[in-house]
């Protein structure tokens, strides 16, 4: 099976109050909206999501946003940042050390602060 990565289009939302009426042509045409940024963006596979927006704190409800998911290939930079994550992981697991120290060894070494050398 071939990567992929999740992409969620929230820029793109439709927002709709509880006050308003929708009819079935209003749902219809804000769904094609959403699909056209989908296909736009070049997404496969592609889902609506619809999530609320009231916060813990709030009385009333607030408006539902709308808006569509779907997948596409990893550009080369999130592949990249991939493999250096799992590399990142390997050595934090080999030397028993926490993730993000790993992240600031590896950092330390870049900028030629210290030397790892065959530490690992």
């Amino acid at each position: 099976m071939t990567e992929r990565v999740l992409v969620e289009l929230t820029n793109n939302s439709e927002y709709q109050s509880d006050y308003e009426e929708l009819n079935r042509e209003d749902i219809v045409s804000m769904l094609d909206r959403l699909q056209a940024y989908a296909v736009a963006a070049g997404l496969e596979d592609s889902y609506f999501k619809m999530v609320s927006t009231i916060e813990p704190y709030e009385d009333y409800p607030g408006p539902v946003q709308l808006y569509v998911c779907g997948y596409r290939p990893p550009t080369a930079k999130e592949k990249e940042e991939t493999l250096v994550q799992a590399e990142t992981q390997t050595m934090a697991t080999a030397l028993g050390i926490p993730y993000y120290d790993a992240c600031v060894l590896i950092k330390l070494e870049k900028r030629g602060k210290i030397k790892l050398g065959d530490t690992l």
